[in-house]
């Protein structure tokens, strides 16, 4: 079992009987908690074919376009079979594919992840298959709280810390384990943090390929 793999289902087992879950992911509607910015960059691709990697019980995409096809995936999706009623809310469950393992080449307008890069055993490779699986001329999009393994005291599947460094000559997404320390640094169609009141501060990355 890959660490931390208990603590995220105990996690989800209590949000998805939560008011928070089930008006916001669940409901066909845009979800309060997705980023505007990312919201609205979706919304303006009509007809987009969308992968959401690392989706958990149910994509925070979920509601946002009536008109997009979305393909969700997560590494626990079996697991999450057993805790959540898919037919019950006509919401297509996800796919059970880690972001490194994604078996897509060329096929989707945007590869979506939130919050989830963290989570990735291989953080490297995740980052090249959502590239593979993006259409030419689509978009990979992938936003998440910074430094979140230093938040989360290194506990669960919290294993990297993310930041965005921003330069004037390109940002870079700077990625950082216990062991291991690389940066992105493709050229960012957009790229942008946002610190909050509580301190934390949300990262977006976008590339076009």
């Amino acid at each position: 079992m890959i660490q931390g793999t208990q603590q995220e289902l105990d996690f989800w087992k209590g949000f998805v009987k939560t008011e928070r879950f089930l008006n916001g992911w669940v409901a066909k509607r845009k979800t309060p908690e997705l980023n505007e910015f990312v919201a609205h960059f979706i919304q303006q691709h009509d007809h987009a074919k969308i992968l959401d990697c690392g989706s958990g019980v149910v994509s925070i995409l979920n509601g946002l376009c009536d008109d997009a096809e979305l393909v969700a995936t997560d590494l626990l999706a079996d697991q999450y079979a057993k805790i959540f009623n898919y037919p019950y809310h006509d919401i297509a469950p996800p796919l059970p594919y880690s972001a490194e393992t994604l078996p897509y080449l060329n096929a989707f307008d945007i590869v979506h992840m939130s919050n989830a890069l963290d989570h990735t055993q291989r953080p490297y490779d995740a980052y090249t298959k959502m590239i593979d699986a993006c259409k030419p001329g689509g978009f990979v999009i992938i936003q998440g709280f910074e430094n979140e393994a230093d938040y989360e005291r290194w506990q669960g599947m919290h294993q990297w810390n993310i930041s965005l460094i921003e330069h004037d000559e390109g940002n870079v997404l700077d990625i950082k384990g216990k062991t291991e320390h690389f940066r992105f640094a493709d050229k960012p169609y957009v790229s942008f943090k946002t610190t909050f009141e509580n301190g934390k501060t949300w990262y977006v990355w976008i590339i076009r390929k």
